[in-house]
């Protein structure tokens, strides 16, 4: 495929109006707000609640790049996050939970 080429698919494909709805099904199977996805999506640049908002609604592009952010919000794979054939329960259930690194100085102690 050349660079000019591109691969679009229609924001109102039926499979994107089903990916954008697993999204806010997820959000609130988490349990956070709009703008705490924001915080955890980019901790050093919070996207806005109305970027979050577009996002889910369909307004805004859903990349590659914010697949990955939200996954990372999440604790789950890119996979586990866009295939609507899996559970959401169970995709939560087993997602990573953040892990706590020891402080270098108390490493240096030991």
């Amino acid at each position: 495929m050349s660079a000019s080429e591109q691969i679009c698919v229609s924001p109102h494909a039926p499979v994107v109006k089903d990916l954008r709805a697993r999204l806010v099904q997820i959000r609130n199977a988490v349990g956070i707000t709009q703008e705490e996805l924001g915080k955890r999506m980019n901790p050093d640049n919070p996207l806005l609640k109305q970027e979050v908002f577009r996002i889910e609604k369909g307004d805004a592009l859903l990349t590659f790049e914010r697949i990955l952010m939200l996954s990372k919000a999440y604790g789950i794979s890119p996979p586990d996050l866009v295939d609507l054939d899996k559970d959401i329960d169970d995709v939560l259930r087993r997602r990573r939970k953040p892990t706590k690194v020891a402080p270098v100085e108390t490493l240096q102690q030991e």
